[in-house]
């Protein structure tokens, strides 16, 4: 198998990560790195055991060799021309989240994806963070009992930092807002632990601060599921301040409660922590469930679909806040069609 990295990025080193990955699995025989700063190929090369080569452009990555997976690492109002390329060349994609920053991209590689026959991955690394999976198994399994609340919030430390080094993130051009580039972590999430369709989103938003922005810089959100009566809350700010607290996870129930790492059982008492001993890199745990999935012919964890839902609530609370009025994500859904 060859694999590729399309952007090696600037944040985190996750071009890195995805690369190290690749290094370490017996199926992967060489890795192709493609980036238009060749310097920053380069150093993620000199750190690789396996055949490495290295390439400036996606139309010189897809001719210079078979390609059998690709992690698309590019800025998010890229991912539809890079993706298509690569269903064109008949490639199995782990795409970065969010799919896209606009619904009509996001529809539109999940049906190139489809039509070509080939799998698409949404990495959505929170997923792959142990203290989720373990919260979403309590839930599912009752041990919370009926939900009666679930909420997320997320106060951004260093998007001042950020926008310094990726300055496409604060763009207008780039498509992306707060909730539909950063917060879609977060509305991902709480679909997922929820496992039920969101139904409608109530929202309200500001540009309050002096953080250069388009757009809203500080979210609330209200989210109404099919099914259960239990609310969902999402809290967002670009505002946020380094070293204070950043918030978390809190999930209400009858039975029992879940508050950042902890879950209290109601009737006993009983504690437990969600946290383990030791933790996997959350991106790389992300390729690793792509390749397990590929090599035991299973649906890949995050599909093209999944990653369109997450994308479509974010911007039902985007419009939410807009027009001052409750939107539903399936009616987004449908628009783009």
């Amino acid at each position: 198998m060859n694999a590729a990295i399309i952007g090696l990025g600037s944040q985190y080193g996750l071009g890195g990560k995805h690369a190290a990955v690749y290094d370490t699995r017996p199926e992967v025989d060489r890795i192709a790195l493609c980036d238009t700063r060749r310097e920053v190929a380069e150093k993620v090369a000199a750190t690789l055991r396996k055949p490495t080569t290295l390439h400036t452009s996606i139309d010189d990555l897809f001719s210079a060799g078979r390609v059998d997976v690709v992690s698309i690492l590019t800025p998010d109002h890229l991912h539809r021309t890079h993706a298509e390329a690569a269903c064109a060349a008949g490639v199995q994609i782990l795409l970065t989240k969010p799919i896209a920053p606009t619904l009509p991209d996001a529809r539109a590689i999940v049906a190139s994806a489809r039509k070509a026959g080939v799998h698409l991955m949404i990495h959505h690394e929170m997923r792959f963070r142990s203290i989720y999976p373990r919260a979403r198994e309590l839930i599912a399994s009752g041990r919370l009992g009926d939900i009666a609340y679930i909420g997320i919030t997320e106060l951004y430390q260093y998007v001042r930092e950020k926008f310094a080094n990726a300055p496409w993130y604060a763009t207008r051009e780039s498509g992306r807002t707060m909730v539909t580039g950063s917060g879609v972590h977060q509305v991902d999430m709480l679909r997922w632990l929820c496992g039920r369709p969101v139904r409608r989103v109530t929202a309200l938003g500001n540009r309050v601060g002096d953080l250069p922005y388009w757009h809203n810089k500080t979210i609330v959100a209200l989210l109404e599921f099919e099914g259960i009566d239990g609310i969902g809350e999402l809290t967002f700010s670009y505002e946020g301040m380094p070293g204070m607290a950043r918030g978390g996870l809190t999930v209400i129930g009858s039975k029992g409660m879940i508050s950042l790492e902890k879950f209290r059982d109601r009737i006993s008492g009983q504690e437990e922590s969600l946290k383990p001993d030791h933790e996997e890199d959350s991106h790389q745990a992300g390729v690793h469930a792509f390749l397990d999935a590929l090599r035991d012919g299973r649906p890949v964890p995050i599909t093209g679909e999944d990653g369109f839902d997450s994308v479509a609530t974010a911007h039902a609370i985007d419009v939410s806040c807009e027009t001052g009025q409750t939107a539903k994500p399936e009616q987004l859904r449908e628009s783009a069609t």
